[in-house]
Parts: C-alpha cells; structure tokens; sequence
C-alpha cells in the first residue's frame, strides 16, 4: 500500500562506523539474510541512492556468509542493535511471513519507512495491523509487488485507463514457475509460517496487477491442490470484480519448462 509521502527525519548526529552518507543518500537496513535479504541487500549497494547501513540477522556466521557474496554491511542481532549503532532512514522486511508484524513494531520504535516482503502476513487481521502501524507512525510501507513496475506491465495499465481497448469485460491470466515437483521441507512450505503455498507467494503477483487493472474483487471461486508441500502447490480461481470485468487466474510452481516467473 502507498501513503503520502512525509518529510524524511532529521539525521541525527550519530558516527557511523562504515562511513559517512552523502546527504541525498537513503540510509536503509535489511531486516533477515536470507535468499531475498541478499537480493535487495546487493541492489542497495549499488544503487546510487541509497546506503546500506547493515543487516539484522541473529544467525552466527551471518556477516562472513554476506561478504563471501560482496556485501560488506555490519551485522546486528536484533533491530536494537542496529538502532544503537546506526539511523536507517528505511527498512526492507525480508523475515518469515509470520514475523512480519512483530518486526514491523520493532522497527516502527522509530519512524522509518518500510518496504516488506509480500505476503504482508500470515492472517488478514496481522496484515490490517501492519497497516494501521504505518499509519499511526506516518511512514511509507510498501509491499514486493515489483512486476508491477515493469515497463510492459504499466503501459498495459494505461491503454485500460485511458480506454484504448475499448470496454475491458474478461480476462485470463496465469502464473507459473517450475520449482516444486518433490516434498519439501521448512518454513516456507509450512502453513502456519508462510501463510500459504503458490498462490500468496507468487500468485498473488498476478492478482495485484489485476487489482491495478480492474479495481476491488467482489467474488472468488478457487480451488487448490497440495501434491509435494503442506500449502497449496497450484490453483485456479475465477474472479468477479466490482467493475464488472470476470476472468480466471490459474497459478502453478509446478509447471515444467517454465523459467523464472511465467506470467501473463
């Protein structure tokens, strides 16, 4: 979710043991190292806006395992840590779905902005309460949905806006990748950790777009199917929206010879 955006927070006057940001810089921490705390924590390296100011990760060996990758920010055991030693500007949340919320309220002692891995929460009312923090502490959250930023992706919202296509009345969609096919282990494939399988981790790419496109969904009708994990492996959903428009999403990680993310 989008909020207006507020004047950023005066520095404070506080050494920084990596070195000094230039002022136009946004200081920015990653919350967890795993897969995708290192993606974002590399593209935050380079990018010519931002300073990565250290990781918060509480596995021993975390900072040898990130500089053997070419990340050479200090890491912290917890969030107070970092805000002991550093004034990030911004978090990037890339913990397990079910600690979202309590990371939220750690980070959100101070008022920093927030970018979170999606799925936001493992639950609707950890998700409506991640975004009344935001609002209450008057900072930018925003969620992973980054396809939507695709040049192609945008372009395609503005010929429905503008009404080039004429009357938008269906539409079909997918999204595949070619991941899963044995049993697998760990939190991402539980449940109660995760929030669910294919469709809140990779479908729910899709279904932001479409929601970009069409407006509020007023009605589902899916099913699922769990062959190799205990969440749900593929779906097909039909959808109703408020607009008018209907259409079906069909969504696997199951899908052979389909490279990367496959959607459309």
């Amino acid at each position: 979710m989008r909020r207006a955006r507020r004047s950023r927070p005066a520095s404070r006057a506080r050494s920084r043991p990596h070195g000094m940001a230039e002022p136009d810089r946004l200081r920015c921490a990653v919350i967890g190292a795993g897969r995708m705390g290192m993606v974002h924590g590399h593209l935050l390296q380079v990018y010519p806006g931002t300073e990565l100011v250290g990781f918060v990760d509480p596995v021993r060996g975390t900072e040898g395992r990130l500089a053997s990758q070419g990340l050479r920010a200090p890491v912290y055991a917890s969030v107070a840590e970092l805000y002991a030693a550093t004034d990030p500007q911004a978090v990037f949340v890339c913990t397990p779905t079910h600690t979202h919320l309590g990371v939220t309220r750690e980070c959100l002692a101070r008022p920093v902005h927030v970018f979170m891995e999606k799925p936001v929460a493992t639950s609707v009312a950890d998700a409506d309460a991640i975004r009344d923090l935001a609002r209450e502490k008057q900072v930018m959250h925003a969620v992973g949905y980054v396809y939507a930023h695709l040049p192609i992706v945008e372009a395609a919202q503005a010929l429905v806006a503008r009404g080039v296509l004429g009357e938008v009345l269906r539409f079909t969609a997918h999204a595949y990748i070619s991941e899963v096919f044995s049993a697998k282990s760990g939190w991402f494939f539980q449940k109660e950790l995760a929030g669910g399988g294919v469709v809140a981790n990779m479908g729910s790419h899709v279904l932001f777009i479409l929601g970009w496109l069409f407006g509020p969904v007023r009605r589902v009708m899916a099913t699922t199917r769990s062959h190799a994990s205990g969440v749900d492996d593929s779906a097909q959903a039909l959808l109703w929206f408020e607009g008018g428009v209907t259409g079906m999403l069909d969504t696997s990680w199951s899908m052979p010879g389909a490279q990367m993310l496959d959607y459309g």
